[in-house]
């Protein structure tokens, strides 16, 4: 398991922008995961003076970018669009996307199923199939891998996979989104997907909270989860996706909270 590599996702760091790579570097990380940005402050990272901040901090303190989420999708777009408008809306946000991993060298763009952009009926799976063709098909010329993130069931993934049936598409794997959204069994999850998944955000928490709770004290079944993903021979990043900037961490430290999480990841690799 020395293969995998430990990251954090930007918006968890305590502190945002280009100084997540110093956090990540003084908590003993070796990644962040990017952000592409809100569509109301013009997508940031689609801006390559932007992106020179990060570029320079990532050489810096000497850190990887293992993936580019686009977080905003869910607030502005649907797997159906309901006008021509809309969809060009969506294909625009993608396209900046997947442009900003490539000018960063970025190999896997997490496309986030939540929100306006949730996949919750036929339908929208429909909708989701077609949207995902024309998204790795647009990323395959620029070498990036396009990774779903959903609450949908292991069946329900191993569908749209199957559907989409692009060979740079995968699944994004969260061990506690099922856990929180459906009460189902994160473990059978991920051993159901196995290969399918490209990446995973690891986090603990409740059934009140999500992201509450350090690794291995919550609801996550965060240490089963590891035992398969070794099972597996998983080779990739652990992106750590606990709200460290909460009260629930600020009362243990934020920094130390990441490093508590960090160090009980290391112990059992």
């Amino acid at each position: 398991m020395s293969e995998i590599r430990i990251g954090i996702a930007e918006w968890c760091s305590p502190v945002p922008g280009p100084a997540a790579c110093r956090v990540a570097a003084e908590c003993g990380l070796d990644g962040v995961e990017l952000d592409l940005g809100e569509l109301r402050h013009g997508l940031p990272l689609s801006d390559a003076d932007v992106r020179r901040y990060w570029l320079d901090a990532q050489q810096k303190y000497a850190v990887d970018f293992p993936a580019l989420a686009v977080n905003t999708l869910g607030g502005h777009c649907s797997v159906r669009p309901e006008s021509a408008a809309q969809e060009e809306l969506c294909r625009h946000i993608v396209s900046a996307a997947i442009d900003a991993a490539a000018a960063l060298g970025i190999g896997i763009l997490q496309i986030p199923n939540f929100g306006g952009f949730a996949i919750r009926s036929a339908e929208d799976m429909d909708g989701a199939v077609r949207f995902y063709q024309w998204a790795c098909e647009a990323a395959e010329s620029r070498h990036v891998l396009i990774g779903s993130e959903s609450t949908l069931t292991a069946e329900e993934n191993l569908c749209l996979c199957e559907q989409v049936d692009r060979p740079n598409f995968r699944i994004y794997y969260d061990n506690e989104n099922v856990v929180f959204f459906r009460g189902e069994d994160p473990v059978k999850h991920l051993e159901s997907l196995g290969s399918r998944v490209c990446q995973i955000h690891f986090k603990d928490g409740t059934a009140q909270a999500l992201s509450s709770r350090p690794l291995g004290e919550g609801h996550g079944q965060a240490e089963a989860c590891l035992n398969v993903m070794k099972r597996l021979g998983y080779a990739g990043w652990v992106v750590l996706e606990n709200d460290f900037d909460t009260e629930a961490f600020s009362r243990i430290g934020r920094f130390e909270a990441i490093r508590k999480d960090r160090d009980w990841l290391k112990a059992r690799l």
